[in-house]
């Protein structure tokens, strides 16, 4: 007989309390002043990657969307733009505690404390959008001019546009398609460049993330105006 969803959902609930174990456990297990010991950082990120999946599967976004912030910090320090100082460790453990009560509410149909995730959420984002890379930002679009005139349709040059999404994009909503799709229908000569050097092998490859970014390049005959709005973001 197929399990229904209800049986689905106390999997995952037995799932998420063993990650969060693991997550717990390695954390404690970091030396903040040690040399950094990416097997055990990459523990912890699988462990709260299981989660943030399992809860956008069964729509518990409260956990999936909270401990997505995590993840992304997380993630910065696998790839060695940030490390994990004791205090950071201290955060990520209450975030464990945070998504635990959150579980505990689901399951018995009742309320968590949303102040104390809110402020977590914060934290995590001050220490996100003070390091490398911003955890709510959309997109991140920089654009260089090249031979640009205010729009002068005798301009020979071009806009060259260079659009380096965040990882996370698609967690916002945003398609990268639609954006290159947006910059065709100026009317102008388009070319399109895909930059790839960012593409995990297959084995490392997370569907859900984006790690393309383009290199674009659109007729100078284009009016300034309307080229910054992509160019600037």
């Amino acid at each position: 007989m197929a399990l229904d969803m209800d049986q689905l959902r106390r999997i995952f609930y037995e799932e998420c309390r063993e990650n969060l174990e693991i997550l717990e456990r390695e954390l404690l297990a970091l030396d903040p002043n040690g040399d950094v010991d990416l097997d055990i950082i990459n523990t912890i990120f699988r462990a709260a990657h299981s989660i943030k999946g399992g809860g956008a599967t069964f729509n518990l976004n409260e956990i999936s969307q909270f401990t997505h912030v995590m993840e992304t910090l997380l993630d910065e320090a696998r790839e060695g733009k940030r490390r994990l100082d004791a205090s950071t460790i201290d955060l990520l453990l209450k975030g464990g505690d945070c998504i635990n009560s959150m579980l505990v509410a689901y399951e018995s149909d009742t309320d968590f404390d949303h102040a104390l995730r809110d402020a977590l959420t914060e934290q995590l984002n001050e220490l996100l959008n003070g390091g490398a890379s911003g955890a709510n930002s959309d997109a991140a679009v920089t654009g260089a001019e090249s031979e640009i005139s205010d729009g002068d349709a005798s301009n020979e040059g071009e806009w060259q546009i260079l659009f380096t999404p965040h990882k996370e994009m698609f967690f916002s909503g945003n398609d990268p398609v639609r954006i290159l799709r947006e910059l065709f229908d100026l009317g102008a000569h388009c070319e399109i460049e895909c930059i790839q050097d960012k593409l995990p092998v297959l084995g490392d490859l997370e569907p859900e993330m984006c790690f393309l970014s383009w290199k674009i390049s659109v007729d100078g005959h284009v009016e300034k105006a309307r080229s910054k709005r992509y160019s600037n973001g």
